[in-house]
């Protein structure tokens, strides 16, 4: 046993102190963005749509430029956000009650819960970066060589690769498919489909269902804009393409699948945020991912297609671009498979989330996945699930809730098959 001098032991408590301060300060460094884009004085009001036809409120959101952060149809609400320049105006147009009243305070005090939640070493205690969940994605392939695996699934508008991971190396199983952050201010989202990650490589309890299938992961498929909600606007939804004539960005990407393009759900309007684009197939994130998917697709090799976003707590299936229901036998096997994984999810947290097709409870979404993947591409078992929560900015300790009952909700599905 070696005796340490008084000042070899300072020395020590010097430079174990300057570390914990480094790590200290990188922490903070990650969690305190000054974002460019603030929201002060804008509100989110939830409309009574009982009362306001739909054809209605459409027209509002283009003229105002609303921002639709959610809407339920059974329980006939919807949320949008409303800047202070046009809340005079829209406040005496529709009926409503505040939920929000200023958007930039709710940002800030979610930063504020990221600093005091962010743990280093602990992964899911905070909303990584894109740097920082490549960095986790490389970690998890060089622990698990013989399962895990990159794939690019293309490149984005501004060159970035789209990374998912293989699991389960065995070309003879079906592929699970799976990506979540279409729509890059859903963070949320994000962590759901790393949460599921790790559980696959890391519980030993789900192996089996590790070896039943090819499963692809996408954690982040919006890449450009994801990490553009990080550095520049917390809120931004779309891609970062620009659209010739106008000095608004972005396409979402969700209106922009051939299924139904150009329908009811999705704008013309370069500034809306359900702009469709100039065409199907236009988003280089879309197309990527149908080229990626292709072989798959046309060898019948796809077992299931699943879309995470955020929020409100759904469980959906197509269709999305009209109020129809799909074919019957088809939708019972749907309509069984949404209310057994609704069934799973409440055994997690006691989350009930509603089920049916997308344009029923929902909103009618024009060019969206799940209907490509299904109406296109036959897979029965496509699906859209919306995390549960009440706004985009959820606090880091719902990572682990949220990404726990979604991964039962998604279980439910592969364990159906």
């Amino acid at each position: 046993l070696t005796t340490l001098s008084c000042s070899q032991s300072r020395h020590i408590n010097m430079v174990f102190g300057r570390c914990i301060v480094v790590l200290a300060v990188i922490t903070l460094l990650t969690v305190n963005v000054v974002h460019s884009k603030r929201y002060d004085g804008y509100q989110v009001l939830r409309i009574n749509t009982t009362s306001v036809a739909t054809s209605r409120l459409q027209e509002l959101c283009e003229i105002f430029n609303l921002d639709v952060w959610a809407e339920n149809k059974i329980e006939e609400w919807m949320d949008v956000m409303v800047s202070p320049k046009h809340l005079p105006v829209v406040t005496t147009l529709l009926p409503y009650e505040v939920t929000i009243s200023d958007v930039q305070s709710l940002i800030n005090n979610n930063e504020k819960e990221r600093r005091a939640s962010a743990v280093v070493g602990d992964f899911f205690t905070d909303f990584p970066t894109i740097g920082q969940i490549l960095t986790w994605l490389n970690e998890q392939i060089n622990n698990n060589p013989d399962t895990a695996s990159r794939v690019i699934i293309g490149q984005s508008y501004e060159g970035n690769d789209i990374i998912g991971i293989k699991l389960n190396q065995d070309t003879t199983r079906p592929v699970f498919y799976l990506h979540c952050t279409i729509h890059a201010r859903e963070w949320i989202a994000t962590t759901s489909c790393l949460w599921i990650i790790d559980t696959l490589l890391n519980d030993p309890s789900e192996s089996s269902l590790l070896n039943k299938f090819q499963w692809i992961i996408v954690p982040v498929l919006n890449v450009d804009g994801y990490d553009y909600t990080h550095t520049t606007d917390r809120l931004w939804r779309k891609n970062r393409a620009p659209n010739s004539g106008s000095t608004c960005a972005g396409t979402d990407i969700n209106r922009n699948y051939g299924y139904g393009w150009g329908g009811s759900g999705a704008s013309s309007s370069p500034c809306s945020e359900t702009y469709r684009g100039t065409f199907a197939w236009s988003s280089p994130e879309a197309s990527a991912e149908r080229s990626f998917l292709k072989s798959y697709v046309d060898s019948s090799t796809v077992a299931a297609y699943i879309d995470i976003h955020s929020y409100g707590g759904y469980f959906m299936s197509s269709w999305g671009y009209t109020t129809s229901y799909p074919p019957s036998a088809d939708y019972a096997i749907m309509s069984a498979q949404m209310s057994a994984s609704a069934s799973a999810i409440r055994a997690v947290n006691g989350n009930s989330y509603s089920v049916g097709p997308s344009g029923r409870i929902l909103y009618l979404t024009s060019g969206g996945t799940v209907d490509f993947y299904y109406g296109d591409g036959g897979i029965i078992q496509s699906y859209t699930i919306e995390c549960a929560g009440s706004n985009f900015t959820p606090p880091p300790s719902s990572i682990p809730t949220i990404g726990a009952e979604v991964w039962a909700g998604v279980k439910s599905v592969a364990n159906a098959i």
